[in-house]
């Protein structure tokens, strides 16, 4: 775990299921700081948390600023979340 995920987890604005949820979607990404080609069942299993908490929590980080919700290319594109900090 590197300085700036310690940081995260010290961070009063979030609450703990959004410190697990950007924690997780850190670990995910790609090298452009992109999460990519996973559905919300999807990241729900790997976050063990049910998918309207994950949507809740998504919403919430996206809100604040911590994660931005772009459109993936693709025919059926999923959602791909960037990571802002």
């Amino acid at each position: 775990m590197d300085f700036k995920n310690i940081q995260l987890l010290d961070n009063k604005q979030l609450n703990i299921n959004e410190k697990g949820v950007l924690l997780t979607l850190i670990n995910l990404a790609s090298n452009d700081r992109v999460v990519k080609n996973y559905s919300l069942i999807e990241l729900s299993n790997i976050m063990s948390v049910t998918k309207p908490t994950l949507i809740k929590v998504l919403n919430n980080l996206e809100e604040k600023g911590f994660i931005e919700k772009i459109k993936c290319e693709g025919r059926y594109a999923k959602n791909c979340y960037k990571i802002c900090v």
